[in-house]
């Protein structure tokens, strides 16, 4: 997605709200066809902008991530290397999962539960939740 520069202006202070869709390539009911929560780019773009609260909406849930009170502590920098990192350490906890039977090979895959754990541990740096949809 493309925007103008005084469209970026607008958004300062703002709300900002796009969605997910599921991964196309899997069946439905299927793990790893689930949108999950926010990538580094989503993150990064709300620090750049200066959003006040970013939302993404996926089928199952929706997630928001809103501007603490003293701002955001991470820079784009720090996003991208805290979010890589955790990545690489999720991935491996759920393959282990997997490996010791106490989760399938498609949920340990799952790029949207994957988005979900990482956010849930990178969630002490921002004001972080989701809720349920329907």
């Amino acid at each position: 997605m493309r925007f103008r520069a005084d469209d970026l202006i607008r958004l300062k202070n703002g709300m900002f709200v796009h969605n997910h869709p599921p991964y196309p390539d899997f069946p439905e009911n299927d793990p790893r066809r689930r949108a999950g929560s926010f990538s580094a780019t989503d993150l990064i773009f709300a620090y750049e902008v200066g959003l006040a609260r970013i939302v993404a909406v996926t089928k199952e849930r929706t997630y928001s991530v809103a501007r603490p009170p003293g701002g955001f502590f991470l820079d784009p920098h720090q996003i991208e290397e805290e979010y890589r990192d955790l990545i690489v350490r999720v991935r491996e906890r759920r393959i282990a999962e997997q490996v010791a039977g106490r989760m399938t090979a498609a949920d340990a895959v799952s790029s949207g539960m994957l988005a979900d754990e990482v956010m849930d541990a990178l969630g002490p740096f921002y004001v972080y939740w989701w809720e349920e949809v329907g």
